[in-house]
Order: structure tokens, then sequence, then C-alpha cells
């Protein structure tokens, strides 16, 4: 996609966001106005996560601004849907700020 996007399917509404580079260097999240649910695939990590997991394709340098790019845009998620772990815990989101700040201060 070379521009954000919102896509409309009979009752449904989402909006593709490209919030810059993380995970990889091409990552989008998705949002769901109505809804409130955030779509954010390997770019978030769960509330438990240690580590931000692989980065080899993605930019360790602009993770954290990336997150709080998503942050800032989308302040009130009922729901982060992530890839790789447990979504019922908003959090997930500040605990990936966190790691990913950390990752930047040891590169």
């Amino acid at each position: 996609m070379t521009k954000d996007t919102v896509f409309n399917a009979g009752q449904y509404s989402f909006e593709t966001y490209y919030p810059g580079q993380g995970h990889t260097a091409d990552n989008i999240v998705i949002w769901f106005n109505k809804e409130k649910i955030l779509y954010a695939g390997c770019l978030i990590k769960g509330v438990d996560a240690e580590n931000l997991g692989y980065v080899g394709d993605g930019n360790v340098t602009e993770y954290e601004s990336t997150l709080k790019r998503v942050q800032a845009k989308f302040r009130t998620p009922k729901f982060i849907i992530i890839s790789h772990s447990d979504w019922n815990n908003i959090n997930s989101l500040q605990n990936s700020i966190m790691l990913a700040k950390e990752l930047r201060k040891k590169n």
C-alpha cells in the first residue's frame, strides 16, 4: 500500500496506517474505529514479552518512535490484537514502547 486508506465493507469500516519502521520496514497497523480495535501484528509484543523478538528486518532506532505514533493516533483501544501473545491486555503497547526504548539504548 502506498498510502493510509479507509476501507468500507457493508457495515464495517477499517483504516490502514503506516506508522513507520519498527519490527519490519513496512509494517502497518489496522484500526477498526467503531469497535476500537487495533490490529498490530508483530509490531506490538505482548504485555508479558521480555524482548521484541527478531528485529533483523526492522529498524531498532525508529521502533520506539513508530510505537509512539501508533499510541498517539489510536488513544482509546478496547483491544490490541497482536501476533504472538495474548491480546486481552491493552498494556501490550506500553510494554512494547519500553522494550523498544531499552533496545535503542543498547544499540
